[in-house]
C-alpha cells in the first residue's frame, strides 16, 4: 500500500500494473531517458530496479552456430504497448521509510 500510495499521482508515473500481485509492480514512466539509462542511474543511487525490456522477446535472428532462430513477438493481443520506459519494482524486504525514499529518489532520476 505504501508503494502504490507514494507513486499514484506522481506526474512521472504513467501506469502501474500488478498492484494486486504481491511483491512486485511494473511501472511505466514518463521520461525522456531510455530504460537502460534509468536503470544505471538508479543503481548508482542505490536503487535496484529492472527494466521490462530485459524480458522482451527480440525480433532479430539469434545465431546459434549452425542456424538462425527468429524469436517472434507475441501476438498483438498478448502484447502490452508502452510509450515510455517500464521498470519492475520489488518492495518485499523494504520498510515504509525505505519505500518512500526510493520513490523520491527515482522521481528525481526520472525527471532530471
Amino acid at each position: 500500500d505504501t508503494l502504490l500510495g507514494e507513486m499514484k499521482g506522481m506526474k512521472w508515473v504513467k501506469r502501474i500494473w500488478g498492484e494486486n500481485a504481491g511483491l512486485h509492480v511494473l511501472v511505466e514512466l514518463v521520461s525522456p531517458k531510455p530504460e537502460e539509462q534509468l536503470i544505471r542511474e538508479a543503481k548508482a543511487a542505490g536503487i535496484r530496479v529492472y527494466g521490462l525490456g530485459e524480458y522482451s522477446i527480440r525480433q532479430e535472428p539469434v545465431e546459434t552456430g549452425e542456424y538462425s532462430i527468429r524469436q517472434e513477438p507475441m501476438g498483438a493481443g498478448d502484447r502490452v504497448q508502452t510509450d515510455g520506459p517500464v521498470l519492475l519494482l520489488g518492495y518485499a524486504k523494504m520498510t515504509e521509510d525505505e519505500i518512500r525514499e526510493g520513490v523520491r529518489l527515482l522521481g528525481e532520476l526520472v525527471s532530471l
